[in-house]
């Protein structure tokens, strides 16, 4: 090979993966211009060995050894026994319940936290349930994952019995294991990606914290919040223990422009990876669609690829609910983000918009303008929905995807 990631410019990830495969440390990754975490080539040190290359999703030949969704995954629906977990996080908790097997059972687990101090998203390695606790739920923000590799290496390089359970974006879990494959270490590792609807830029998120902040310190967000039951997405703002703001999807507009899909890392736009196919043992997710469109507590769906994926969901069966088996893997997947995004708003106007003195609520009502009727009818529609009692809601929801 005679070449390196920066003929892949404009498609990065920010998964992380060459930055940990450079030998010569000539691969910086910080936020981009953007506000997404991308890489960049150092010209100077790099000698184009192609290494970088060889790990990166980007780079279409390495593709052919990837899993096909629809054709290699089996389908279940499942959720955690425990009441109190299932409430806690963000849909079935079966996430929550692998990664406790792991604590438990002398795996490190690696997963994201969100970071309050720094106020971005992070992955990072834990081995003890009191750290594991700071990973549960979703963060909708794209996390920074370069040091977590680098961490991953040292600990399986160091220790051939060190066992992992890491947890990751498609994009993420990619890298992850082309980088550890790559570098032939053999250490018992099981890797679960997540269903990812692509990731929103940190510019958009700063924007809206800093108008939620209101002169006040921010101490816990909290993404998915079950306050007003599973399929109301609901984001919470903890500033001191008596004051949270609770924000519905509909009428929240970080939420707004995240479902919009007007300002999302470039490489998320047309993923192959988001929609089609997998480097993991399992894929989880929320269950969407009719099958459990009158559930408050949470479903998740549990795509199975491997042995190893089957091998760890039964290790956990005592703990969990098995909903059925053998589920049409359509039933699922029409209702996740499998489908291409287009581009319906200039970038360059919209990061101008935001560098602005404008509010995000004016922001979104200009670039809304530009989008159609029907669009522009559904949201509205769902506005309303939002204010109605929650079992109104969800019936009248179920009402409309019958």
């Amino acid at each position: 090979m005679n070449n390196n990631v920066l003929n892949l410019a404009g498609k990065c990830s920010g998964c992380g993966a060459c930055v940990t495969i450079c030998p010569y440390n000539a691969i910086e990754y910080k936020l981009n211009e953007e506000g997404f975490y991308a890489v960049n080539i150092i010209k100077e040190r790099c000698i184009k060995c192609g290494l970088c290359t060889s790990v990166c999703f980007k780079n279409i030949e390495n593709n052919n050894k990837l899993k096909n969704i629809k054709k290699d995954g089996q389908l279940i629906s499942a959720r955690t026994k425990n009441k109190k977990i299932l409430k806690e996080c963000t849909s079935g908790a079966i996430a929550y319940e692998i990664g406790k097997y792991g604590i438990e059972n002398g795996y490190k687990v690696v997963g994201t936290i969100y970071d309050v101090k720094e106020q971005i998203a992070k992955t990072i390695v834990v081995d003890n349930k009191e750290e594991f606790e700071k990973i549960k739920g979703s963060k909708y923000l794209q996390s920074k994952s370069d040091e977590a590799i680098k961490n991953i290496i040292k600990i399986t390089r160091n220790n051939s019995n060190e066992k992992l359970i890491i947890f990751g974006t498609p994009c993420q879990i990619y890298g992850y294991r082309m980088v550890i494959e790559k570098l032939k270490i053999n250490n018992e590792i099981i890797y679960i990606e997540l269903f990812c609807h692509g990731v929103p830029s940190y510019l958009i998120w700063n924007k809206y914290l800093n108008e939620q902040k209101n002169n006040e310190k921010i101490k816990k967000v909290d993404f998915r919040n079950k306050k007003y039951g599973w399929h109301n997405f609901t984001i919470k703002i903890e500033k001191n223990k008596n004051k949270c703001k609770y924000s519905k999807a509909e009428r929240d507009n970080f939420y707004k422009i995240f479902f919009d899909n007007i300002f999302l890392n470039k490489s998320c736009m047309n993923c192959k990876l988001r929609k089609e196919e997998s480097n993991a043992d399992i894929r989880l997710g929320d269950f969407w669609g009719k099958k459990y469109s009158l559930d408050t507590n949470g479903v998740s769906a549990v795509l199975i690829f491997t042995k190893k994926g089957k091998q760890i969901i039964d290790k956990i069966n005592s703990n969990i609910e098995i909903l059925e088996k053998n589920i049409p893997i359509e039933e699922c997947l029409k209702y996740q983000s499998v489908e291409n995004y287009q581009e319906k708003y200039s970038r360059t106007q919209l990061i101008k918009d935001i560098k602005t003195n404008e509010n995000l609520t004016k922001i979104i009502k200009q670039y809304r303008n530009d989008f159609p009727i029907k669009y522009k009818v559904k949201c509205k529609i769902k506005t309303i929905l939002s204010y109605l009692p929650l079992r109104l809601n969800i019936k009248i929801k179920s009402k409309f995807k019958s």
